[in-house]
């Protein structure tokens, strides 16, 4: 098997088939849409053909299968019902097991015989699963439309023929449509022949008389001369003497004077030079490092140029700046792609789960073209499916309960997406039930995430990412959809990775939004560098709420936390060189000190109070040395504009590592 054909059949085929999830979800909600399933039909199709010539004859079986059944829907010989979409969409999910074989070069293992049967039986308008697949037109033998001209009737469909083959009758018609009636390649050839032929049936029986043919065996019927474009000439040359027959003169003369015009136009269809190519993303990421090297660089050249006074110097770092300015956006940009990408996984997991749980759910999304860094992309789906499946199991109520309520028996999910500034914002909404705080309390003081007292303490919003926390679950028994009290930890977890946010609002018997928020990119780095014992670390600016400097003397003591009042709200404080230099804080209690507010996972503000500020500046992270690659608090390193190393703080990592656990939990 030749690599370059299979790669540029995988490429391919994966957008057909990662294409084809949305359009069959879509096609059970309209399934009179002609183009629809058209395009349906042409995606199994070019699938099958690609496969049929790699020799993958499992996935050309079921490809084949399945592009007759819609090729029936498209002629209107059977309709869709939910028993035979279940059998397309089982097929389509053994055309993804065997297209990842194919990716992971393994053996194909073939597709239940059942499942082909039943495709076939869908086409042919057989009884599936209980349901019958009516056909659409009541006679047995549909006749053709009536047209303006008469037509000879098309013979009956022989039940073997692949949908592949196509009658002569459909050969000449898809002429036309490519060259104009009567206006065939082929014709051309035989106008420049008979260019002095006049049209009358003695000179034509002469000119068969001349060829060698009996004229009164090879005179064309009178209808045929009657209509003298009705049968254009077929492309091949060997059938240049038939066409002689079949054509009266007449229609040779009308191809002739419109041959100019047939030039233009085929002139005018040339197809446009092609403006995209594939570039392998391990190229994208190479060059995105580099890009971040030469940020760096462009840092450090900056800070000299600050401390000099050479107006020439100083311009041509002031070009430099902008110029990698210019590079890292646009290095950038090849490296986004749509959120589509992960929404596209949603309307069949939710088709799918509304059946199963015998909900009716109705999937809305907004801001698919919103666009983030394909590494951004691939993290997110997982976080995504978790909390749209809770959405769905825990959110939307059963549809009696929904009309109990008043509210519509349709319950109603929504995706959105879009930028904010350098971060995506992406919300969850779902008009269910909400989520109730005392429940969730009583549910944390039972699973012993909070003891009576912390649980008393906690705000409603508090209490609402309670559910992050590992093991809870307010689902009673568990099933193969939710219950077992990971999904959300992980959810917390794979955002806090990416540098990003979750937050959580609710109301009981409205519905449950869920925010999160992550950076554009994760190549480089926006942070706020700070000073410690005369050390620099670098906070991520994502985390990064407000900053303060305030007196110390206002702080207090409250069940052993350090906490000062802001906004009449108390924030937890930290103090960064006692954990890192295991000192005292009593040089920092003498008077005013920085403090950094930054929110933690449970969307909760804490303070670190930090020596001294340095500024913004955009970072580049250096992955840590495999002595240091396990130190608690710490995600990476990198260079700072002066030349110096600074240590990436993991703010998530030092809560956990160092912040003491009582009755607030972080």
């Amino acid at each position: 098997m030749d690599e370059e054909i299979l790669q540029d059949f995988l490429v391919e085929a994966g957008e057909i088939i990662e294409q084809l999830d949305e359009q069959l979800v879509q096609i059970e909600k309209a399934p009179d849409d002609k183009d629809l399933l058209n395009s349906i039909f042409r995606g199994f199709h070019t699938v099958k053909g690609g496969a049929g010539f790699l020799g993958l004859n499992e996935l050309v079986d079921i490809c084949h299968a399945a592009e007759n059944v819609f090729d029936m829907l498209r002629n209107g010989k059977i309709t869709l019902n939910a028993a035979s979409m279940d059998a397309v969409l089982q097929a389509y999910d053994e055309i993804t097991r065997l297209f990842t074989a194919v990716q992971n070069r393994e053996p194909l293992d073939p597709v239940p015989a059942e499942l082909i049967t039943r495709l076939h039986d869908i086409a042919d308008g057989k009884s599936v699963g209980g349901d019958a697949a009516a056909a659409a037109a009541p006679e047995p033998e549909p006749e053709p439309e009536p047209e303006p001209e008469p037509q000879p009737e098309p013979a009956p469909a022989d039940e073997n023929r692949s949908v592949d083959d196509i009658t002569e009758d459909e050969f000449e018609a898809l002429l036309d449509q490519l060259h104009g009636k009567g206006h065939a390649p082929g014709a051309e050839n035989d106008e420049q022949n008979n260019k002095s032929v006049d049209a009358t049936d003695a000179e034509f029986d002469k000119m068969l008389h001349d060829a060698g043919h009996d004229s009164d065996k090879a005179a064309p019927a009178p209808a045929p001369v009657a209509k003298p474009a009705a049968a254009p000439a077929p492309a091949p040359a060997a059938a240049k003497v038939v066409e002689q027959k079949k054509a009266p003169v007449k229609g040779a003369a009308a191809i002739a004077a419109a041959k100019p015009p047939v030039q233009k136009t085929q002139a005018a269809a040339a197809p446009d030079v092609e403006t995209t190519m594939r570039v392998d993303s391990k190229v994208l990421d190479d060059i995105m490092n580099m890009v971040g090297e030469l940020v760096l660089v462009r840092n450090r050249l900056v800070s000299i140029a600050a401390h000099r006074s050479d107006q020439e110097m100083n311009k041509v770092i002031a070009n430099l700046d902008v110029v990698t300015a210019d590079l890292q956006g646009s290095v950038m940009k090849t490296r986004l792609q749509p959120i589509k990408k992960v929404f596209g996984r949603f309307p069949r997991l939710v088709r799918d789960l509304a059946r199963k749980l015998n909900k009716q759910i109705n999937l809305e999304m907004a801001g698919e073209d919103t666009e983030l860094d394909k590494n951004l992309v691939d993290a997110l789906a997982d976080p995504m499916i978790h909390m749209v499946r809770n959405c769905c199991d825990h959110g939307i109520e059963l549809p009696s309960e929904r009309t109990a309520f008043g509210k519509p028996a349709t319950g109603t999910v929504t995706l959105s997406a879009a930028q904010q500034g350098d971060h995506i914002l992406l919300r969850i909404i779902d008009d269910g039930a909400g989520m109730d705080p005392n429940k969730l309390r009583q549910v944390a003081i039972r699973k012993g995430v909070l003891d009576e007292e912390a649980a008393a303490r906690i705000s409603d919003e508090e209490a609402y990412n309670l559910i992050f926390a590992p093991g809870f679950s307010t689902n009673t028994e568990i099933t193969d959809i939710s219950g077992r009290g990971v999904g959300m930890d992980v959810v917390k977890t794979n955002i806090s990775k990416l540098n990003g946010s979750v937050r959580v609002i609710s109301e009981v018997g409205v519905g449950t939004t869920i925010e999160i928020k992550v950076p554009l990119t994760l190549a480089i780095l926006p942070t706020l560098m700070v000073q410690i014992s005369g050390r620099t670390f670098a906070l991520p600016l994502t985390s990064v709420s407000e900053i303060f400097y305030i007196d110390l003397s206002t702080m207090r003591n409250v069940d052993g936390q350090n906490t000062v009042i802001i906004r009449d709200k108390a924030v937890p404080l930290f103090f960064l060189k006692q954990w890192f230099e295991n000192c005292s804080i009593n040089e920092y209690l003498k008077g005013k000190a920085h403090i950094v507010l930054v929110q933690v996972p449970a969307s909760n503000l804490v303070g670190f109070v930090v020596d001294e500020l340095v500024g913004q500046e955009e970072v580049v992270i250096k992955p840590l040395d495999s002595l240091l690659r396990h130190t608690p608090g710490m995600s990476g390193a990198t260079i700072t504009s002066d030349g110096g190393i600074a240590l990436i703080l993991d703010i998530p990592g030092l809560i956990r590592a160092y912040a003491r656990k009582g009755g607030n939990r972080y």
